[in-house]
């Protein structure tokens, strides 16, 4: 079972850095979604009290939207694929950091560099909450392994 929030806190999470920075809203929490085909796919783990990682995926069209979007580009100008990357990696750790000070305000955590995963790396842990999200703009899906949401780890 689920500790009390986290599900609501991450979605919370990922709303309010994608409302305030990127200005897009979500339109829904829990989309039934599959994976998108070659995701654009960052990793953020985290340490202190507990541990765990965010793995956070979107189609590349979904990244160069919300690049766009956050570099205030010109209407129809197509971002860099290095303004994709760094963007989509600062989004993991914004959404990341969201989500853990809402959720264990109390805690300390440090958070690792955001790494965006090659095509064919999947996510190394199977995600104990896994959310996809409806975007304005296009589809996102968030999966948070962390053993405090695992009562056995």
């Amino acid at each position: 079972m689920l500790p009390r929030c986290a599900d609501s806190d991450l979605i919370d999470a990922a709303s309010e850095v994608l409302g305030m920075m990127f200005f897009t809203d979500v339109m829904n929490g829990n989309v039934p979604s599959e994976e998108p085909e070659k995701p654009l796919t960052v990793k953020v783990e985290f340490q202190g009290a507990s541990s765990g990682m965010l793995h956070m995926s979107m189609p590349r069209e979904t990244a160069e939207a919300l690049t766009a979007n956050f570099l205030g580009l010109p209407m129809g100008e197509v971002p860099t694929e290095e303004q994709v990357n760094n963007v989509v990696n600062e989004l993991g750790n914004m959404v990341c950091g969201s989500f853990l000070s809402k959720h264990e305000s109390e805690e300390l955590f440090d958070l690792s560099k955001p790494e965006i995963l090659a095509a064919s790396e999947p996510p190394s842990q199977v995600a104990t909450l896994r959310r996809s999200l409806e975007l304005d703009n296009g589809k996102m899906v968030l999966a948070l392994s962390w053993d405090r949401l695992n009562p056995a780890a």
